[in-house]
């Protein structure tokens, strides 16, 4: 199996749309929401555009999507992580997240948000060294925990 990790082109928009509405659709049916849900394809190319979309390629299939957002605190905020179901627990979403750290090599800083009752993702997130750090209560139903991971400056 050849696993890499590309830049996203335009074309690749709505293969990844598929990927994350595969991956988040429960997480939408449980929550009545999610941001990486039936996201709009125009979002996606904007996203790919400004050049810090990646697709997860193996044995020349996207496979699944990370997306980075550099904020202007200069936080590396991952705004999206899917596998494919069909590439789950095989060690891609952990290649893939390894890979996007060397690319972005000076960021000190890693954030993102997920559910805290999706055990399988905080899971995942914790097993990267990832931390609860705060959490945020959107509806009675969801309560994201932004996880962090920091760069040891030592």
């Amino acid at each position: 199996m050849n696993i890499k990790l590309e830049k996203a082109d335009e074309c690749d928009a709505e293969k990844i749309i598929s990927i994350r509405n595969q991956c988040f659709y429960d997480d939408y049916v449980q929550f009545g929401e999610c941001p990486g849900y039936n996201i709009p394809k125009e979002q996606v190319i904007k996203r790919i555009q400004q050049g810090h979309l990646y697709k997860i390629v193996i044995d020349n299939e996207i496979a699944g999507d990370v997306s980075v957002h550099i904020l202007d605190s200069g936080v590396h905020w991952i705004g999206c992580a899917a596998v494919a179901k069909k590439f789950q627990n095989r060690g891609i979403g952990s290649f893939a997240m390894k890979e996007i750290e060397k690319l972005y090599s000076r960021a000190i800083v890693w954030q993102l948000e997920t559910p805290l009752s999706n055990i399988r993702n905080c899971h995942f997130y914790k097993k990267l060294g990832y931390e609860v750090i705060d959490t945020k209560i959107l509806t009675d139903k969801l309560t994201l925990g932004v996880f962090e991971k920091t760069k040891n400056t030592l």
